[in-house]
Protein backbone atom coordinates (compact mmCIF):
# COMPACT_ATOMS: atom_id res chain seq x y z
CA UNK A 1 0.00 0.00 0.00
CA UNK A 2 2.63 2.28 1.10
CA UNK A 3 4.46 1.60 -1.79
CA UNK A 4 1.65 2.36 -4.60
CA UNK A 5 1.42 5.79 -2.56
CA UNK A 6 4.57 6.89 -3.03
CA UNK A 7 4.85 5.31 -6.36
CA UNK A 8 2.00 8.05 -7.28
CA UNK A 9 3.34 10.51 -5.73
CA UNK A 10 6.63 10.18 -7.77
CA UNK A 11 4.70 10.00 -10.87
CA UNK A 12 2.79 13.00 -10.13
CA UNK A 13 6.42 15.27 -10.25
CA UNK A 14 7.84 13.73 -12.63
CA UNK A 15 7.93 15.76 -16.02
CA UNK A 16 6.28 13.62 -18.92
CA UNK A 17 9.51 13.15 -21.86
CA UNK A 18 7.98 15.64 -24.82
CA UNK A 19 6.20 14.66 -27.72
CA UNK A 20 9.04 15.79 -30.67
CA UNK A 21 9.44 14.11 -33.91
CA UNK A 22 12.69 14.81 -34.64
CA UNK A 23 16.16 15.93 -32.27
CA UNK A 24 15.84 19.68 -32.83
CA UNK A 25 12.31 19.43 -31.49
CA UNK A 26 12.89 17.28 -28.35
CA UNK A 27 15.73 20.09 -27.68
CA UNK A 28 13.42 22.96 -28.51
CA UNK A 29 11.16 21.55 -25.54
CA UNK A 30 13.40 19.95 -23.41
CA UNK A 31 16.38 22.88 -22.94
CA UNK A 32 14.26 25.65 -21.07
CA UNK A 33 13.07 23.02 -18.11
CA UNK A 34 16.83 22.33 -18.46
CA UNK A 35 18.57 25.79 -18.18
CA UNK A 36 19.05 26.25 -14.22
CA UNK A 37 21.32 22.62 -14.58
CA UNK A 38 23.42 23.45 -17.34
CA UNK A 39 27.23 24.98 -16.55
CA UNK A 40 29.15 27.63 -18.52
CA UNK A 41 32.03 27.37 -20.52
CA UNK A 42 34.11 28.49 -17.97
CA UNK A 43 33.96 25.00 -16.61
CA UNK A 44 36.64 23.17 -18.71
CA UNK A 45 36.99 20.54 -16.89
CA UNK A 46 33.77 19.52 -18.34
CA UNK A 47 34.61 19.37 -21.89
CA UNK A 48 37.90 19.57 -22.27
CA UNK A 49 40.28 16.38 -23.22
CA UNK A 50 37.06 14.45 -23.34
CA UNK A 51 35.58 12.27 -26.16
CA UNK A 52 32.22 13.61 -27.42
CA UNK A 53 30.44 11.19 -29.22
CA UNK A 54 27.98 13.24 -31.94
CA UNK A 55 24.08 12.39 -32.29
CA UNK A 56 21.94 13.34 -35.72
CA UNK A 57 18.31 11.95 -36.26
CA UNK A 58 19.32 11.61 -39.72
CA UNK A 59 18.09 8.05 -40.53
CA UNK A 60 21.33 8.01 -43.33
CA UNK A 61 24.01 8.92 -40.77
CA UNK A 62 25.85 6.22 -39.39
CA UNK A 63 29.44 7.72 -39.00
CA UNK A 64 30.89 7.64 -35.61
CA UNK A 65 31.96 11.21 -34.86
CA UNK A 66 34.27 12.50 -31.72
CA UNK A 67 34.53 15.72 -31.32
CA UNK A 68 37.81 16.77 -28.65
CA UNK A 69 38.18 19.71 -27.12
CA UNK A 70 41.99 20.01 -25.92
CA UNK A 71 43.58 22.62 -24.01
CA UNK A 72 45.18 25.52 -25.92
CA UNK A 73 42.07 25.99 -27.93
CA UNK A 74 42.98 22.14 -29.75
CA UNK A 75 40.21 21.04 -31.47
CA UNK A 76 39.95 17.45 -33.08
CA UNK A 77 37.20 15.74 -35.22
CA UNK A 78 37.47 12.09 -35.84
CA UNK A 79 34.97 10.96 -38.37
CA UNK A 80 35.15 6.88 -38.49
CA UNK A 81 38.44 7.19 -37.49
CA UNK A 82 40.08 9.91 -39.79
CA UNK A 83 41.16 12.89 -38.08
CA UNK A 84 40.70 16.93 -38.62
CA UNK A 85 42.95 19.47 -36.58
CA UNK A 86 41.17 22.61 -35.74
CA UNK A 87 40.60 25.40 -32.94
CA UNK A 88 38.28 26.36 -30.84
CA UNK A 89 37.95 29.46 -28.52
CA UNK A 90 35.22 31.01 -26.68
CA UNK A 91 33.45 34.08 -27.09
CA UNK A 92 31.50 36.91 -25.75
CA UNK A 93 32.19 36.17 -22.37
CA UNK A 94 31.84 32.52 -22.62
CA UNK A 95 28.69 32.44 -23.94
CA UNK A 96 29.36 31.68 -27.76
CA UNK A 97 32.19 28.86 -28.65
CA UNK A 98 33.45 29.07 -32.40
CA UNK A 99 35.14 26.15 -33.67
CA UNK A 100 37.76 26.21 -36.61
CA UNK A 101 37.63 22.73 -38.62
CA UNK A 102 38.33 23.82 -42.77
CA UNK A 103 35.79 26.70 -42.32
CA UNK A 104 34.67 28.30 -38.82
CA UNK A 105 31.31 28.05 -37.32
CA UNK A 106 29.66 29.67 -34.01
CA UNK A 107 27.53 28.06 -31.66
CA UNK A 108 25.89 29.44 -28.80
CA UNK A 109 25.87 27.06 -25.59
CA UNK A 110 22.60 25.35 -24.86
CA UNK A 111 23.73 23.34 -22.01
CA UNK A 112 26.39 21.53 -20.38
CA UNK A 113 27.00 18.62 -17.88
CA UNK A 114 29.07 15.91 -17.16
CA UNK A 115 27.77 13.94 -19.56
CA UNK A 116 25.70 16.28 -22.31
CA UNK A 117 27.26 19.00 -23.98
CA UNK A 118 24.62 21.09 -26.18
CA UNK A 119 25.52 23.58 -28.29
CA UNK A 120 22.62 25.85 -30.74
CA UNK A 121 24.04 26.85 -34.22
CA UNK A 122 23.53 30.98 -34.41
CA UNK A 123 21.56 32.08 -36.46
CA UNK A 124 18.37 29.59 -37.97
CA UNK A 125 19.34 26.64 -39.95
CA UNK A 126 15.88 24.99 -40.36
CA UNK A 127 15.19 26.68 -43.85
CA UNK A 128 18.55 25.06 -45.20
CA UNK A 129 17.27 21.46 -44.00
CA UNK A 130 20.03 21.30 -41.30
CA UNK A 131 20.03 20.90 -37.96
CA UNK A 132 20.15 23.47 -35.40
CA UNK A 133 21.73 22.11 -32.50
CA UNK A 134 25.50 19.86 -32.37
CA UNK A 135 24.40 16.97 -29.68
CA UNK A 136 27.15 15.62 -28.29
CA UNK A 137 27.04 13.32 -25.52
CA UNK A 138 30.27 11.59 -23.66
CA UNK A 139 31.80 8.83 -25.81
CA UNK A 140 31.74 6.39 -22.59
CA UNK A 141 27.86 7.22 -22.10
CA UNK A 142 26.46 7.51 -25.41
CA UNK A 143 28.40 4.72 -27.28
CA UNK A 144 26.00 2.27 -27.49
CA UNK A 145 22.84 4.27 -27.53
CA UNK A 146 21.15 5.65 -30.63
CA UNK A 147 19.93 9.49 -30.62
CA UNK A 148 16.00 8.96 -28.64
CA UNK A 149 17.95 6.63 -26.12
CA UNK A 150 20.54 10.00 -25.63
CA UNK A 151 17.44 12.22 -25.46
CA UNK A 152 15.46 9.83 -23.06
CA UNK A 153 19.00 9.57 -20.45
CA UNK A 154 19.08 13.29 -20.94
CA UNK A 155 15.13 13.42 -19.80
CA UNK A 156 15.50 10.84 -17.19
CA UNK A 157 18.25 12.62 -15.93
CA UNK A 158 16.68 15.61 -15.45
CA UNK A 159 12.86 14.95 -15.42
CA UNK A 160 11.94 15.64 -11.66
CA UNK A 161 14.74 18.25 -10.85
CA UNK A 162 17.44 16.14 -11.03
CA UNK A 163 16.33 13.95 -9.00
CA UNK A 164 15.98 16.31 -5.67
CA UNK A 165 12.35 17.10 -5.48
CA UNK A 166 11.15 13.73 -4.48
CA UNK A 167 13.61 13.79 -1.56
CA UNK A 168 12.34 17.24 -0.69
CA UNK A 169 8.79 16.57 -0.89
CA UNK A 170 9.30 13.33 1.47
CA UNK A 171 11.18 15.88 4.03
CA UNK A 172 8.47 18.11 3.98
CA UNK A 173 5.50 15.14 4.18
CA UNK A 174 8.15 13.82 7.14
CA UNK A 175 8.26 17.18 8.61
CA UNK A 176 4.23 18.12 8.49
CA UNK A 177 3.84 14.29 9.97
CA UNK A 178 5.91 14.80 13.12
CA UNK A 179 3.86 18.36 13.50
CA UNK A 180 0.86 16.34 13.46
CA UNK A 181 1.47 13.85 15.75
CA UNK A 182 3.22 16.22 18.28
CA UNK A 183 0.91 18.95 18.31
Amino acid sequence: MASKFLEAITNTFQTPLPQANDLDKYLEEMLPMLEGYSENLDQESLYLEHPWLEFRDDDYFHESILHFFNPNEEYLSSINGEVSFGLWRKMNQGKKLLIENGEGRLYELAFLDANFFILKIHGDNSPLGKSRFLFLVKEEVGKNLDWKDAIELLHRSYKNGGGNLFQIILVILAILLLIILFI
